[in-house]
């Protein structure tokens, strides 16, 4: 009976076990998350004040009842069963402590850098100094980025400095990253929210602002044009400047050359001030880059990144880390250089209007890796040409790639000609054209001398279509360079 009770009890407690083993591999019937599992929070812990400083020698505990104390760089590390628990800091006696919620649902939760707040210090406000927005009715535009910032101030009204902003954004307009870089990504209505929070209690929070996004059409664009002082930036959907950059004192005073550079700034050049300027289109940060001997008519960035800026007759190679510059080319007599355009060879096209030796009003053709042998490719009076003033070369994606169009303030024409400088016949009639450039669009822009307008024009066929004037800014366009499309 006794053996027979025993075998029994045996195959019962098979069975048990194996219906466990079945539930557990289940999830418990309920879930497929195994509570007894076991993984590890992580974090660290910086003043909230200073977020390069981080808080050694606190006692961080979860409320399984594991606990640590931070390392001397803030991080810590607790063991714990997946599940949610409460994770509180003890810091040492300058700081006061916080609390967390946190739900482990993995091998690994980290919850980041945790500022921890000082003891004694009381916050007055947040305000949000918000980026411009340059879209219609004062929208954000889908596809730019813009950068947000916030002002922290004591209770007693002093600005505070490198204390850690929390940024919150609803809508589903976009999004916000923790340096406060906003990218609008749909268009529709929300609002921008800053706050300072320590654990999970909120130490200060800005009243929040409205953030309304719009669309823009995917063949509009941002034309940067160098204005009487400063650039404009025009949209060429409306033709009305949005913004304008540097145009304050000791800013852009002169611009005479607007060029692209290879990662989305701008550089300009001075006439006046002999000065090149780096200028970011999505925050309007200006930077001096450098001062050069001689006034300053165009510039242009290479393929490989390299400066070059145009002079009454030098050519400078400007180097943007430091500022130095290298004399690529002087001439030999009094010229006056007045644009200067890269070709599809890679090589400089220059329009100079002076001088009478042979590369006197000219289009002359120079190497910048070898620049001491300039070619003459089209001579005043050929042509119909009578003073070669700009120059731009139709992109490789449009018919009749390669082909250079000059304009001709003096006989009122811009004409075309092979790179070689073989006449092909004017382009189209123009009452005192300057400089041109194609946009992303596919169509030709034309500063017009006066009245002063940027000129647009269907290509091929050249039909004009469209001008743009300045009435909204006080201020004139004088010069046209660099296109940038906004992406919809």
């Amino acid at each position: 009976m006794h053996e027979s009770y025993t075998q029994r009890f045996l195959l019962l407690s098979g069975v048990l076990a194996s219906i466990a083993l079945t539930l557990s591999a289940c999830g418990g019937g309920g879930g497929n998350t195994n509570s007894s599992s076991v993984g590890i929070v992580q974090g660290r812990l910086v003043d909230i004040s200073n977020t390069n400083q981080p808080i050694a020698g606190a006692t961080v505990s979860l409320s399984n009842g594991e606990q640590t104390t931070t390392s001397a760089n803030g991080s810590f590390q607790l063991n714990a069963t997946y599940g949610n628990h409460t994770l509180t800091v003890i810091p040492p006696n300058t700081f006061e402590g916080l609390s967390i919620p946190v739900n482990l649902n993995q091998s690994a939760k980290d919850v980041g850098e945790l500022p921890v707040m000082p003891k004694g210090v009381t916050l007055g406000s947040i305000t949000i100094n918000p980026s411009a927005p340059d879209g219609p009715g004062g929208s954000y535009l889908v596809g730019r980025s813009y950068q947000f910032t916030a002002t922290v101030r004591h209770q007693n009204g002093q600005v505070l400095s490198g204390w850690k902003v929390l940024w919150q954004l609803t809508g589903n307009v976009g999004i916000i990253d923790s340096n406060g870089n906003f990218q609008p990504t749909s268009q529709g209505n929300g609002s921008l929210t800053a706050l300072i929070k320590a654990g999970d209690r909120t130490v200060a929070q800005s009243s929040p602002i409205t953030i309304k996004v719009s669309l823009t059409n995917t063949s509009s664009m941002m034309i940067y044009a160098a204005l009487s002082k400063g650039i404009g930036e025009i949209n060429s959907d409306s033709g009305l400047i949005i913004r304008t950059f540097a145009a304050g004192k000791n800013e852009i005073e002169t611009p005479t050359g607007v060029a692209r550079g290879n990662h989305g700034e701008l550089y300009v050049c001075e006439y006046t001030e002999n000065r090149v300027w780096r200028l970011q289109p999505d925050t309007g940060a200006v930077q001096l880059i450098a001062t050069l001997p001689t006034t300053l008519t165009d510039i242009v960035v290479r393929d490989n990144g390299d400066l070059l800026v145009l002079g009454r007759k030098h050519l400078y190679k400007v180097n943007v880390s430091s500022g130095s510059f290298t004399v690529l080319y002087e001439a030999p007599s009094a010229h006056l250089y007045v644009d200067m355009e890269q070709g599809p060879d890679g090589k400089l096209y220059i329009a100079n209007i002076a001088g009478i030796d042979s590369l006197g009003k000219s289009v002359f053709r120079l190497d910048p890796d070898n620049p001491r042998q300039p070619e003459v490719i089209i001579k005043a009076g050929e042509g119909s040409l009578k003073r070669a003033n700009a120059i731009c070369f139709v992109p490789n994606h449009l018919p009749s790639a390669g082909t250079m169009l000059v304009s001709d303030e003096n006989s009122n024409a811009v004409y075309r000609y092979t790179s070689e400088g073989v006449y092909l016949g004017p382009a189209f009639a123009m009452g005192n054209p300057g400089k041109l450039a194609f946009g992303h669009d596919g169509k030709l822009y034309v500063m017009n001398g006066f009245p002063r307008a940027i000129v647009r024009y269907s290509y091929p066929g050249f039909t004009r279509d469209g001008s743009f004037q300045t009435p909204t800014i006080g201020t004139s366009i004088g010069d046209l360079k660099g296109f940038v499309s906004v992406q919809p």
